[in-house]
């Protein structure tokens, strides 16, 4: 979407900090610039394979910054707070339980994971742009919790698979391996991965919502793309 070679976007103000932020998080950095700064606009989406390499990575960010993306007429960002919940469980369980003596088995921990991004789905589908301004009478309901459950099935699995591929990124992988395996930080830095690539998810997801079916979003139902990516998901998650 867009043309590559035009500059007729709209000029966005990033600060040094922001830049640091977006910079330093491969990947999810742009994406959340998009979400910040341009209504969660995909405009030459293709720019966002530069995102995951690292250094190159800022050449996108400096464009922005001279309008080289097209913002989204959309007042509501995207990634909204309720996005934000399944990250402080996620903590939650990895942390606050086990220093009250409360451990959960995988199954356990996975299960209340699942029904947290379901329920964070179906609150983000119902009270958020993506249904409020449908009559009653047009939406499919039935069709919305299948969306739901195969939104919830692609953000839980697919931070397994991301995390499993950021381990081959030149430099970036070597380093991230090392940190995981110090005792201290090492299940730290595995919870910010699995958020961080969380949140990438929810916010990819709901991006292509408002750029590629913001008429259909409450009407039709999931296609076999998005279903054959949530098994594939899941069975990541899985095996990995």
């Amino acid at each position: 979407m867009g043309n590559y070679f035009s500059f007729n976007g709209t000029k966005v103000d990033i600060s040094t900090p922001e830049m640091v932020l977006y910079g330093c998080t491969l990947g999810f950095g742009q994406l959340l610039m998009r979400n910040d700064k341009l209504g969660g606009s995909l405009d030459k989406e293709g720019m966002l394979v530069v995102g995951f390499l690292p250094f190159l990575n800022l050449i996108p960010l400096f464009m922005a910054k001279n309008g080289y993306f097209k913002k989204t007429d959309f007042t509501e960002a995207p990634l909204d707070f309720l996005g934000y919940i399944p990250v402080i469980f996620k903590f939650f369980f990895a942390f606050v339980l086990s220093m009250m003596g409360v451990e959960l088995s995988s199954f356990m921990d996975a299960l209340f994971m699942f029904g947290i991004i379901v329920i964070v789905n179906g609150l983000h589908f119902f009270n958020s742009y993506k249904c409020q301004d449908k009559p009653k009478e047009e939406i499919d309901y039935f069709n919305i919790i299948k969306k739901i459950f195969t939104y919830s099935a692609i953000e839980f699995g697919m931070p397994a698979i991301i995390n499993f591929i950021i381990g081959f990124i030149p430099v970036v992988g070597t380093i991230i391996s090392v940190m995981q395996m110090i005792p201290v930080i090492g299940p730290f830095i595995s919870n910010i991965l699995w958020s961080l690539s969380f949140l990438f998810i929810y916010l990819l997801l709901n991006m292509l919502d408002i750029n590629y079916g913001k008429t259909t979003i409450c009407t039709s139902s999931p296609s076999i793309l998005l279903y054959i990516v949530a098994i594939i998901s899941l069975l990541g998650n899985y095996m990995l």
